[in-house]
């Protein structure tokens, strides 16, 4: 079964306390015999006794302190790692759409587009008539609005297109990063009106009112004259006769002249109330000139999905897809159905026999610059591979993000992930060692990517795995 996107996270809190006694009196005989110890065996005490302990110590705290003089630390151990294609990911009915596109200087060309139904606000509409008179009815505007919560990449003009669908989408059904839909390929925006420079972090004016930003489309009123055409048909009797006789939009963008270093991917609330087709019109009738509008929505009763696209042509990560050797260096991670990242272990069975591993820590720098507007994942996942090369989630995901790992470390710009169950389980022959995926999370929710330095990064900090095991 794939593993989707939105998941439970569990959360556990480590919590020590020493109680503190008096220290008794010592006879000159005693304290000649204290001076024995070695410096190393009174630096042991010293860590044991101390009331506040690291977060993520559980294998060292349930050690006897008798056994922490056998503790070994190593960091030698031999990674493998390199990138591979995403498979395709679900991507209907998610609380974000993605829509635009962008060129990444080392991803390249990523875009993402949207397949959504619309549904009347009202059932049975007639725009001819007004109190049981026919009147001819004058389509003044047509616009697709869609509320914008934020981007990712850097807000340069994106020249949009809507279409017309052509086939049916269900809301019981699954849609994923690569389904495609036909449409009849007439662009209902208006000629001219299709580009536009997105504004995420202003209020917008829509009717008069300052509302949350959003992305306005005006479409061509020809779409509108096509709706009041129907009316007094029925196609307009409810919604679903609407919904089968108008399928839906295909929302894209075109954006042929974009060069590195521009676009972006926005993210938008589709079920926000701003968000919806709206028709303007009037009457010619005498005495009811004013303008009206009737909302087409989109709402949890729409089927609604994302489709996304790379074109890794001529850049660092097709090199990558032809030679895994060059993971050496970096690796990478991408949502929206990108890339991931294979790792393994190829020695583990080699630690040495007759120990217990405490903590296992698998240590990923990131490479990113504070100027760059691709910044990387808040959090990935690791997942183990099982004989068949389905991927599950490492027994140490449930112990939480605490001890587990994986939430960016800003100060350190590294991932850092605690592995010392799924370790224990490999030497144990409970669980294969068939290496691990390294995964964006919500990755058809958001744009991010993340470039992670190899085992022989020329950055001074480097992948690697910390052992820490007591020798029995």
């Amino acid at each position: 079964m794939p593993i989707t996107d939105f998941m439970i996270k569990c959360s556990k809190e480590l919590r020590c306390s020493l109680t503190k006694g008096k220290m008794s009196k010592r006879n000159i005989c005693n304290m000649r015999k204290a001076n024995r110890f070695s410096a190393l065996f009174l630096g042991v005490i010293l860590a044991c006794v101390s009331c506040k302990k690291e977060e993520g110590d559980l294998g060292l705290l349930v050690q006897p302190q008798e056994d922490r003089l056998n503790i070994v630390v190593s960091d030698t151990s031999t990674i493998r790692a390199f990138t591979i294609l995403e498979d395709s990911l679900r991507s209907d009915e998610y609380l974000v759409d993605l829509l635009g596109s962008y060129v990444d200087p080392t991803f390249g060309l990523t875009s993402a587009s949207i397949y959504t139904q619309i549904r009347m606000e009202s059932e049975v509409v007639d725009f001819t008539s007004v109190s049981g008179s026919v009147a001819e009815t004058i389509v003044d505007s047509i616009y697709l609005y869609l509320d914008l919560n934020g981007n990712y990449g850097t807000l340069d003009p994106q020249t949009f297109e809507v279409y017309r669908i052509t086939e049916d989408l269900y809301l019981d059904s699954s849609y994923y990063s690569n389904s495609v839909l036909t449409n009849d390929g007439i662009d209902l925006v208006e000629v001219g009106a299709g580009t536009i420079v997105p504004d995420p972090f202003n209020f917008s004016t829509v009717d008069g009112d300052l509302i949350n930003p959003v992305l306005k489309i005006k479409l061509a009123n020809t779409l509108g004259d096509a709706l009041v055409a129907e009316s007094g048909g029925g196609n307009l009797a409810d919604n679903a006769a609407f919904t089968d006789w108008f399928k839906g939009l295909y929302i894209r963008v075109s954006n042929t002249s974009q060069s590195s270093g521009e676009g972006s991917i926005l993210y938008l609330d589709l079920l926000n109330s701003y968000s919806r087709m709206s028709m303007y019109y009037r009457y010619t009738f005498p005495g009811e000139e004013d303008t009206l509008k009737f909302n087409f929505n989109i709402n949890t009763s729409c089927a609604r999905f994302n489709s996304a696209d790379h074109d890794y042509t001529g850049t660092v990560i097709e090199s990558q897809l032809l030679d895994t050797t060059q993971g050496d260096e970096t690796i990478y991670l991408q949502c929206m159905s990108g890339v991931k990242s294979k790792i393994t272990l190829p020695f583990l069975r080699e630690l040495p026999d007759s120990i217990v591993v405490n903590k296992a820590e698998l240590v990923l720098p990131y490479d990113y610059f504070e100027t760059d507007p691709y910044f990387p994942h808040v959090q990935l996942y690791l997942l183990g591979i099982d004989d068949e090369g389905a991927s599950y989630f490492l027994e140490d995901f449930f112990e939480g993000e605490t001890l587990y790992g994986g939430v960016r470390d800003n100060s350190n710009k590294e991932f850092r992930f605690n592995l010392v169950k799924h370790v224990n389980n490999v030497l144990t022959g409970v669980k294969s060692n068939n290496g691990l995926f390294l995964i964006s999370t919500s990755a058809m929710v958001s744009a991010n990517r993340t470039i992670i330095n190899g085992i022989n990064s020329t950055n001074k900090n480097k992948m690697k795995i910390i052992f820490t095991y007591t020798k029995l």
